[in-house]
């Protein structure tokens, strides 16, 4: 009988880390929410986005807006032109009102909360109540100088 009341606390027990361990990847889920995006930039033509640390918002993109920031470009190659790409979604206020916007320093910065991210650094928090880093997108120019954001 105690080999049978053992096996029933082990399984009770192992039901127990299931299901804690379900919920706690259920926290490294994203914090804003998922939205297609697949859209392109001719850079020789609409943008200024040809400077080194120039940013670009595009408020009909992503969740709340997409922030572009140019990282360095090349004119000979600009394949090898380097791009960030940001959901403009605060991660505190995850709304499609309260949005970040790029500021001369590099940063952006919440209209809501007012907590500020690094555009050079994979969109970490700078300052403020923020936590999460900004999502990133996927951001690439190929031979034909069109940058192309997507995820």
């Amino acid at each position: 009988m105690k080999v049978k009341q053992h096996f029933i606390r082990l399984f009770l027990l192992f039901i127990i880390l299931v299901v804690f361990s379900f919920h706690a990847c259920k926290d490294e889920e994203e914090i804003v929410p998922y939205v297609r995006v697949n859209f392109t930039v001719p850079l020789n033509t609409m943008t200024d986005l040809t400077f080194v640390n120039s940013t670009e918002y595009f408020p009909y993109e992503g969740y709340a807006g997409v922030v572009v920031i140019c990282l360095s470009y090349s004119s000979i190659d600009p394949s090898e032109s380097i791009y960030y790409a940001y959901d403009a979604a605060c991660t505190v206020e995850v709304s499609d009102s309260c949005f970040v916007e790029a500021n001369a320093s590099g940063a952006a910065a919440c209209n809501c909360c007012g907590s500020e991210y690094y555009l050079h650094s994979a969109g970490t928090p700078k300052s403020g109540v923020a936590v999460k880093p900004l999502k990133m997108y996927n951001a690439s120019v190929d031979v034909n100088n069109i940058l192309h954001v997507y995820n």
